[in-house]
């Protein structure tokens, strides 16, 4: 403790002695008050009675820059000369030179005598030690308490805010997905932030491994609802099954509204019509609009929304319908044998090929269409063609002529060169949203797909998809869940991107003459026709209690038990740290250690 003899004249021209001394506290954790002890004299008497002090500190003993203070310290009293006081200048000690000086007045008086000379703070053995740590500090050296990497059988307790946000490689943790999407198919051990201000499908997955977790967040203002994997059903709408011969069917993304076209017979003794379901297939009706009947429908295919659809006919022409298929118009162009129409997701973009006849494209809903000047594009027999949700990239196939793509709206096409797909007999082939992936499908071949927009293909080597007479295939937004039909041979679907094929068993779906299968955006939702029209719809099967239905701004996660049931969880466990609160704090201290002063292990 360092003592310092101190003269002075006071206001009133008594002059005083003082002892200095001063101690910070000495518990962990401190803050920036410390104590400061002092003795006053006057004429070399110890001095009594009620003073005020007031501290001001610099970084020097004489002028120099003001660090801290001034700070005044009313009403101090004085007995037989000593006093004690506490002094707070803040965090104002970073380790340089500290002088501190003192002035004194009488009680209430604000008459202010300094001291001289200045004092200098020196530091404590403890801080001493602090300030001269070089180096990484050996973790022998940290309490028990520091959290290092590597560390076992930790327990942090308190109370927690925040929302783990960055948090990753945490085992249980759920990837984040924050989606718009009306229809949502969900992937294992991911929590889904639904934004959507209508009701979001959300169609769990049929590639779990027993534990996996699936969490939903309505954020939406139109809730939600939980989908399975449900067997295939067969449409008992007043349409008769054996007396439609039906060529082709489309979907709206969110798998709700769909449309047939049935072509007549082989004996000729029905006429073939457009139907339309707004319902996901549960009921049918026929368009009564002029000229839809008698014709000789080969292709369909819909916009996003349902509203805006278009129907070509071999032989025929090309008709369009802005409503839904209540009205339909015919187009003006020249008729061709038509054999394939695709729409983009608006409906403003289509594109039609015609057997021998070219490739079409219309950028006007389907009033104007052009053919394709580019080389190579009116010879082959076109099958099929498929499109992107903008109409840019597109795809299209020909018997025995092979695969062509477009990335510009059908201006120019370049014929793939991928080894095996220039010979094969093409049957049909369908694309992503984005036109990255494409599948296709050769009569009595097998399925072919590509994930770099048709510059390279790969044949399917899963067990049970070649030498099949293909009739259609079809592809969800992403390109992940694929379906495929065989003319007798199934309804196949894969979950991978064709990479794994697997059969239906779902009664009734082996021995039927698929000619056409669509799917929705999600590839939760599917209608397949033949003789009659079929749909797969991800309705849950599982424990729920009926159909599990999620309200705006609710939560729940789903666990897999395995053998297609899944199971909902209470509480839902929330996902990456989400729903920690109250983050407790208050044992922090201010000041900064560098982080070379801490050993490399520390997190």
């Amino acid at each position: 403790m360092k003592k310092t003899i101190i003269s002075f004249l006071s206001p009133a021209l008594l002059v005083f002695l003082a002892t200095l001394n001063f101690q910070f506290t000495t518990c962990f954790a401190q803050g920036t008050a410390f104590s400061y002890q002092g003795q006053l004299r006057n004429n070399g008497q110890a001095a009594g009675g009620i003073y005020d002090l007031r501290f001001t500190i610099y970084d020097s003993q004489a002028s120099g820059n003001l660090l801290g203070g001034p700070i005044t310290n009313s009403a101090v009293p004085v007995t037989n000369g000593l006093f004690t006081t506490t002094v707070d200048f803040g965090n104002v000690f970073a380790g340089g030179s500290n002088w501190l000086e003192i002035a004194v007045s009488t009680n209430q008086a604000n008459a202010f005598t300094t001291l001289a000379p200045r004092q200098q703070l020196n530091p404590v053995p403890y801080a001493i030690t602090a300030a001269n740590v070089s180096g990484t500090v050996p973790l022998s050296a940290l309490p028990s308490a520091v959290v290092t990497n590597g560390a076992s059988g930790v327990n942090v307790s308190g109370t927690f805010s925040g929302n783990g946000s960055g948090i990753t490689n945490v085992p249980g943790a759920l990837a984040q997905v924050l989606t718009s999407s009306s229809s949502v198919l969900a992937q294992p051990n991911t929590a889904y932030y639904l934004t959507n201000s209508s009701s979001v499908s959300v169609s769990l997955p049929t590639n779990a491994n027993v534990g996996d977790i699936v969490q939903v967040d309505g954020a939406g203002a139109g809730g939600w609802q939980v989908l399975g994997p449900q067997p295939w059903t067969e449409s008992t709408s007043t349409i008769d099954p054996t007396d439609q011969t039906w060529r082709s069917v489309a979907s709206s993304a969110n798998g709700s509204n769909l449309v047939a076209v049935a072509d007549p017979d082989d004996f000729g003794g029905n006429e073939s019509g457009i139907w339309m379901s707004g319902d996901s297939g549960v009921t049918w009706t026929e368009s009564t609009s002029i000229g839809t009947t008698n014709q000789q429908w080969s292709s369909v295919a819909s916009s996003a929304s349902g509203s805006n659809l278009v129907a070509v006919a071999s032989e025929g022409g090309i008709w369009t319908s802005t409503d839904g298929g209540v009205t339909w118009t015919e187009s003006t162009s020249t008729p061709l044998q038509w054999s394939s129409v695709a729409s983009s997701a608006s409906g403003s973009n289509l594109v039609a090929v015609a057997n021998e006849g070219g490739i079409w494209t219309s950028t006007d809903d389907g009033v104007a269409w052009k053919e394709s000047t580019s080389i190579g594009t009116t010879a082959p027999r076109w099958s099929s063609v498929a499109s992107s949700v903008s109409g840019s990239n597109l795809a299209a196939v020909a018997n025995g002529g092979g695969i062509w793509t477009s990335t510009d709206g059908g201006v120019a096409w370049t014929e793939s060169t991928s080894s095996g797909t220039t010979a094969p007999r093409w049957r049909s082939v369908a694309s992503s949203a984005n036109g990255s992936n494409l599948v296709a499908a050769v009569i009595e071949g097998g399925i072919w797909t590509s994930t770099n927009s048709g510059v390279n293909w790969t044949e399917s080597t899963s067990i049970g998809t070649t030498n099949k007479v293909w009739e259609s295939v079809a592809s969800s937004a992403n390109g992940s869940n694929l379906v495929a039909v065989a003319s007798e041979g199934g309804i196949w679907t894969s979950t991978n991107s064709g990479v794994n094929w697997t059969e239906s068993t779902s009664s009734g779906t082996l021995s039927q003459g698929w000619h056409s299968v669509a799917s929705s955006a999600s590839g939760s939702n599917l209608v397949a026709v033949a003789n009659g029209i079929w749909t797969s719809s991800e309705a849950f099967t599982g424990t729920l209690p009926e159909d599990f239905n999620g309200l705006a701004g609710s939560s729940q996660a789903f666990q897999y038990l395995g053998s297609g049931i899944w199971q909902p969880l209470t509480p839902s466990p929330g996902d990456n740290g989400q729903g920690l609160t109250n983050l407790d704090a208050s044992g922090l201290t201010s000041g900064t250690v560098p982080l070379a002063q801490l050993p490399a292990a520390v997190v």
